[in-house]
Parts: structure tokens; C-alpha cells; sequence
């Protein structure tokens, strides 16, 4: 059974501020990417989609139409697809 809530995060501020890809689910279990869409835009500020979540093990070429509906480019997709499989 997958942990539920693991964040995907889209590490957006500046790269002197580094963040995992994933938050754990408080085990370590890093392997399955459920839970909000979250950007992170600065130090302490953050946008979190709250309508998309990613409910699967597996992220497929048919999400690139819901980071395009969330105002990410292309590389901001490709960046996001690269955390999820390694």
C-alpha cells in the first residue's frame, strides 16, 4: 500500500536554496509520488495546487497537459517528469 501524502515539489527558487524532490512519508518511502502539486517560488513561499494531485506510481506523457494547465513550460515538465522516475 503506497504512504500517503508524499509531496511532488517543483524546486523554482533560487539554487542556493536546495530541496529534496520528494517529502517523505516520515519512513522513508520516497517511491511513490501521491499527493499536491506543490511550487516552490522563494525561501518561505509556496503555491500549492490544491485541485491536482498525482494519485499514481507512475507519471506518463499524459500529465504534460496538467503542468500546462498549471502555467509550466516545457522544461518546468520535462524537470518535474526526471525527479519522478530516478
Amino acid at each position: 500500500m503506497p504512504p500517503a501524502f508524499v509531496k511532488i515539489i517543483y524546486d523554482a527558487s533560487p539554487s542556493w536554496l536546495p530541496l529534496p524532490p520528494f517529502y517523505n512519508d516520515g519512513v522513508g518511502n520516497l517511491g511513490y509520488p501521491v499527493g499536491h502539486v506543490m511550487l516552490r517560488i522563494g525561501p518561505q513561499l509556496w503555491h500549492v495546487y490544491i485541485k491536482v494531485t498525482i494519485s499514481g506510481c507512475f507519471i506518463t506523457d499524459g500529465w504534460s497537459n496538467v503542468f500546462t494547465d498549471l502555467g509550466m513550460e516545457d522544461k518546468d515538465f520535462i524537470f518535474l517528469r526526471s525527479l519522478l522516475i530516478t
